[in-house]
């Protein structure tokens, strides 16, 4: 069965899973909207309003947090000796029970989640109050554009204004969009879910500050060595539409090989390790 696929032995996958799990993800809606209603009364008690683009990150943030979070919530005890062994042997193949997960996961929970927190943000900005919330979020969070201009706008200085505009300049926008970055980028917490079988967001925390601690020291060391070995009056001379040239091929590079290989990869990881489960 590991190899078969049935659209209809798939639907009732993901129902039979969204029926165990539908209090889980209640929970973590009424968490959300309390923190949500918890950030407009602050706004309120200290007589402060907040405009589009705050908000906007304030919302996209709480929610990378959370779609990074639930993974580890939704699937606990899949691949646990004795809790996943009614996982194991579910009636359905390796592929239906990977795309139920990036179903329920990258799909239906990021999206109906996203609903519901800016319709509660449009709602709390049409409160008659005479401070809170001003505008609505919604191009903020989905429009590349919108989010990057107001993210440009707020760097402290014209010419760190001019430095990230000649950085980002050519690079396609849906690279830039802060509600697909959420979706692409559950894949790693997603496979990390599966991975570990205890103490599951711990070493997923370790791995991902050691490899970014690693990742780090190379990059620094790289340069640091490059940067000895070239003479002074070279480093000098190096033209600076040259370096931010070969910036932004780096910026491109990584921010393709981030949203697009990565995540791929980690998905067929994924995939791998739900069908090696041992039980």
């Amino acid at each position: 069965m590991n190899a078969t696929f049935n659209i209809r032995r798939f639907g009732l996958n993901i129902y039979k899973e969204l029926l165990e799990k539908y209090r889980i993800i209640l929970g973590f809606w009424a968490v959300i909207a309390l923190v949500y209603l918890l950030f407009w009364g602050m706004t309120l008690l200290f007589g402060s309003n907040v405009g589009e683009y705050s908000r906007g990150t304030f919302a996209i943030t709480l929610l990378q947090f959370y779609c990074c979070l639930v993974p580890f919530l939704l699937y606990k005890n899949e691949n646990r000796h004795v809790e996943g062994i009614f996982y194991g042997i579910a009636p359905a193949s390796t592929l239906e029970k990977t795309l139920t997960v990036f179903v329920i996961l990258t799909l239906l929970f990021p999206a109906l989640t996203t609903v519901l927190m800016l319709s509660l943000d449009s709602l709390l900005s049409v409160m008659p109050t005479e401070h809170g919330f001003t505008g609505h979020i919604w191009s903020t969070v989905f429009s590349s554009d919108r989010f990057m201009s107001g993210w440009i706008s707020h760097q402290p200085s014209a010419e760190g204004q001019m430095l990230i505009d000649r950085m980002f300049e050519g690079i396609p926008g849906i690279l830039l969009n802060p509600f697909l970055a959420m979706l692409l980028g559950q894949s790693t917490f997603v496979f990390f879910a599966m991975f570990f079988r205890t103490h599951k967001i711990g070493k997923t925390l370790l791995v991902i500050c050691g490899a970014g601690f690693i990742l780090t020291m190379g990059a620094t060391i790289s340069i640091v060595a490059l940067a000895n070995s070239l003479e002074s009056e070279i480093l000098n001379n190096i033209d600076q539409d040259i370096f931010i040239t070969w910036m932004e091929n780096f910026v491109k590079t990584v921010m393709v090989f981030t949203c697009y290989i990565l995540p791929i990869i980690f998905w067929v990881l994924t995939y791998f390790r739900i069908r090696r489960i041992q039980y």
